[in-house]
């Protein structure tokens, strides 16, 4: 049998089924594929399928461009031309299954016309329909809790994230565009080792900054302004993500009593996580300091995400989540005040649940900085 990437996520892939009654899972989602059997594959429009069955080893549907790549994993093949139906081909795998009566999909992923073409070839010879069941919650949940192996990975990322935040302050000059401050961050994540963004890097300076997604645009950085950065890195597949916020120049009374009312709110959510505490808690901690100081309504987003091969990944940390936290689960804490007169603060730090509380993955400081120009 083939060495698996995470033996043990396959183990409680085929307990589910079980309890279930599932007698194939079909994961088609690329990152999926990769976090279970270590095979990266970017298919565009094409399928690429990995197929577990009850009585069965787990085995591959690949375009054929893709067969030689994916030999070196040790499952079963089958590939499929441009010019065949990969849900055909994949299909006419099951014919030793005497009566097929479950199977598992990623709804999240699969399109309408892929599922309606299973529909069709699995329904073609049976006379009782086929049931379909969810695989995304449970795939999710088993991905939220990292090995200490994934931790690592994903720790050194947000070292990576750190020390070029260490560098920018005192890289920067007043006057620099944000699309330049982008470029150079993301020369710096590169140049230290980083294979990728963990998604678009965000510059955003004065009244940008009150925009949580804003865009960078060409306009040059000013003295007295909110200048916040927004970005992470990819580390052998594991992303991190980090957000700081500084003041060009000397900050004013109100941007001191707003970052601090955010400072505050991620200090606080931070000392709230520890195993058996609610997500929604751990949101609500942050957001009633915020409340307090008067920036409530200015807090127009949840408190973080799930964090890892993905940049958003499972748990939600919002309010109305009752997800409980056990040890090994990643997240973001991310508060932020978003004022259009004053400018916007979110502070972020990447987190791992312990034994018997929190480690704090990133470690710039939190502590208002005024970069001189």
């Amino acid at each position: 049998m083939a060495t698996l990437r995470n033996q043990t996520a396959f183990n409680k892939l085929a307990n589910w089924m079980s309890q279930q009654d599932v007698q194939i899972s079909l994961i088609t989602s690329p990152v999926q594929i990769y976090y279970l059997t270590g095979f990266w594959c970017e298919p565009h429009e094409r399928l690429i399928a990995l197929v577990v069955e009850q009585t069965a080893d787990p085995w591959l549907l690949v375009p054929v461009l893709e067969a030689d790549k994916a030999a070196a994993f040790g499952l079963r093949l089958v590939h499929y031309q441009d010019s065949e139906s990969p849900i055909a081909r994949m299909c006419e795998q099951f014919q030793h299954i005497a009566q097929l009566r479950s199977v598992a999909i990623e709804k999240e992923i699969v399109t309408v016309f892929r599922f309606e073409a299973l529909q069709q070839e699995l329904h073609a010879d049976q006379t009782v329909p086929v049931k379909f069941l969810a695989l995304d919650q449970f795939l999710a949940e088993v991905r939220a809790v990292k090995s200490a192996d994934e931790v690592a990975k994903m720790k050194h990322a947000c070292q990576l994230t750190d020390q070029i935040l260490e560098k920018f302050c005192s890289y920067f000059r007043i006057g620099m565009t944000e699309r330049h401050l982008v470029k150079w961050i993301e020369e710096r994540a590169f140049a230290f080792g980083a294979t990728g963004m963990s998604f678009s890097t965000m510059v955003l300076s004065g009244e940008s900054s009150s925009l949580p997604h804003g865009v960078p645009s060409d306009r040059p950085t000013c003295a007295g302004q909110f200048l916040l950065l927004d970005f992470g890195i990819i580390y052998e597949g594991y992303c991190s993500d980090i957000t700081r916020t500084f003041v060009v120049g000397s900050a004013n009374d109100e941007q001191k009593k707003l970052y601090e009312a955010v400072r505050l709110a991620n200090e606080t959510a931070l000392q709230t996580i520890r195993p058996g505490v609610a997500a929604s808690e751990v949101d609500r901690a942050a957001r009633s300091i915020l409340e307090a100081a008067g920036y409530g309504p200015y807090f127009t987003h949840r408190l973080g995400h799930g964090l890892g091969i993905d940049i958003h990944e499972f748990p939600s940390i919002h309010a109305q989540n009752p997800f409980v936290l056990v040890p090994g689960v990643t997240f973001t804490v991310e508060p932020g005040a978003y004022v259009p007169e004053v400018g916007g603060v979110r502070i972020e730090d990447d987190v791992v649940v312990t034994d018997d509380g929190v480690l704090t993955l990133t470690s710039f400081p939190k502590s208002l900085i005024e970069l001189p120009g």
